[in-house]
């Protein structure tokens, strides 16, 4: 799988812990891990390790955590806490979303509560100026039992833990708690000035095409008021010519049916044994008659 779990890389501030490395011990310990994952976002998560040192773990994530970022480390049956720097970073397998990582402690120690840890675990974090906590073993019943009377004998006391020393790690984390919050802050400003920018301009087209919507209804109306009124005239000039043109053509149609009766009635006229020259009486032949 490529690097160790606990191979210091160089160049990573706070991983300068010395050369010498403690015995490695497989456990299954239930921890608390906590950090930000590679989206800046925080998360706590419930797992459990499969390779513990006084240096650091191997142990199983379902985050996506950044080589080179700190996080947390808690161990709830024992109470003690560190921070650590994650040093590795293994590919989940196929189809799987947890993957493991590997990190280091920046103050090395049982931090894991091992029992009858190695040998070397005492030695090497001396050497590393380090603290390795004592392992805890099983009390004796000669030990239980002058405890549990002086308890019962003792008025009842609130434990407080010590007062916390602030630290560089701490403050970092104060203030890069407080830069998120006021980001967000300004963030919330900025969306709702943009949101109000947007409404307004909304409105302003809003009213201008509705000004728009008028004024073309409006100039539509009298373009079809005039174009009615054009078409009107037009009516009325086209019957004029219409009805000069029919009087016309009646009054021709009626003088030739009348040139053309009066010159059958003078071939009748004629074909009639008489005096007479055979003209149509009343009205000199060829004349036109105009009614």
């Amino acid at each position: 799988m490529g690097q160790s779990p606990f191979v210091k890389r160089p160049g990573s501030p706070g991983l300068e812990l010395g050369r010498r490395r403690s015995t490695r011990v497989e456990a299954a310990i239930r921890i608390i891990l906590t950090g930000r994952d590679a989206s800046g976002q925080p998360f706590r998560e419930e797992t459990e390790t499969t390779t513990v040192n006084l240096q650091g773990a191997r142990l199983k994530t379902r985050y996506q955590v950044l080589d080179g970022i700190q996080v947390g480390i808690e161990n709830p049956r024992t109470g003690a806490a560190e921070k650590a720097i994650c040093v590795r970073v293994e590919e989940p397998a196929p189809g799987q979303t947890a993957h493991y990582i590997a990190v280091q402690l920046l103050n090395p120690g049982n931090v894991w509560g091992i029992e009858n840890p190695p040998a070397d675990w005492e030695t090497v974090a001396t050497e590393l100026g380090g603290r390795a906590p004592p392992s805890p073993r099983p009390a004796t019943k000669l030990e239980v039992l002058p405890r549990l009377a002086s308890t019962a004998a003792a008025a009842p006391a609130v434990l407080l833990p010590p007062p916390a020393t602030p630290d560089a790690d701490v403050l970092f984390a104060e203030l890069e708690k407080r830069s998120a919050e006021l980001m967000e802050s300004v963030v919330q400003i900025l969306r709702k000035q943009t949101d109000e920018i947007i409404a307004k301009a909304l409105w302003g087209f809003q009213q201008r095409l509705e000004e728009a919507t008028t004024a073309g209804e409006t100039r539509f109306g009298e373009r079809v008021d005039q174009a009615f009124a054009e078409l009107e005239s037009a009516l009325k000039t086209f019957r004029a010519d219409l009805e000069d043109e029919l009087t016309a053509r009646q009054e021709q149609a009626v003088e030739s049916a009348e040139q053309a009766l009066r010159a059958r009635i003078s071939e009748l006229v004629s074909t009639i044994p008489g005096p007479g020259t055979g003209a149509f009486p009343g009205k000199p032949s060829g004349a036109s008659s105009k009614k």
